[in-house]
């Protein structure tokens, strides 16, 4: 536990003060677990389209289609993009680039534009006559964005359905590095010499400020009950 309380305390107050930030951190915890529990569960049960606009950025969907599709011949646009080449599968040959067996989707004839009527020889080399239309490159862009949000819901629903993960505290163990001083002139209930805590952090200045007195640890051992709560 990294302490936050601060200048000198008597070793009860200061042992006071572990255990009520400890408990407080607890507390918290597990607040917050709840919450982000609920979000989760919550957020399973959105659709394809709602989880692609919350969580799937156009830089994800642009690195997946080039790892789908590959670089233009020119290195600078991506296989799939619009005024790229483009072939219909056929008789002989398969589609080019391959849109419905990368992502699904079928193209239509608004997708790809003629920009010249094929020869003889172009359809023997198999060679494109089509680019990609702008309208049908947003298709794919669209596509591969639902592909990557059902492939992440489908694990988020998983881990659901397996239930989430939570952390339980039953018991558990408080170490303060500390440096002690008596004060001479301060009595304890038993008309003792008051004894004064200093919380340190030894990775830190507190380590090369440290002249004098005695330095040690504190440590606590707990243990968690729950009580029960009627509402009231």
């Amino acid at each position: 536990m990294t302490s936050r309380i601060g200048g000198e305390l008597a070793i009860m107050d200061f042992t006071v003060a572990l255990l009520e930030q400890t408990f407080a951190g607890l507390a918290q915890a597990i607040i917050n677990q709840k919450e982000h529990s609920s979000e989760l569960i919550q957020l399973s049960a959105s659709t394809p389209e709602e989880y692609a606009a919350g969580y799937i950025t156009r830089e994800m969907v642009r690195a997946e289609m080039l790892a789908l599709f590959g670089e233009a011949a020119d290195g600078k646009a991506c296989r799939v993009d619009a005024e790229q080449p483009y072939r219909p599968a056929n008789e002989r040959l398969p589609e080019d680039p391959p849109i419905f067996a990368c992502c699904g989707l079928t193209f239509t004839e608004e997708d790809f534009i003629m920009v010249e009527r094929a020869t003889k020889a172009m359809e023997f080399e198999g060679r494109a006559k089509y680019i990609i239309s702008t309208g049908g490159a947003q298709r794919v862009e669209n596509a591969v964005s639902l592909m990557l949000a059902n492939s992440a819901l489908k694990k988020l629903r998983r881990l659901v359905d397996h239930g989430l993960p939570e952390v339980n505290v039953e018991s558990g163990r408080i170490l303060s590095k500390a440096d002690f001083r008596i004060d001479s002139e301060a009595e304890n209930s038993y008309g003792a010499n008051k004894m004064l805590v200093r919380s340190l952090n030894f990775s830190g200045p507190d380590a090369f400020r440290l002249k004098a007195g005695l330095s040690g640890e504190i440590e606590v051992n707990f243990s968690v009950g729950r009580c029960k709560t009627n509402g009231k």
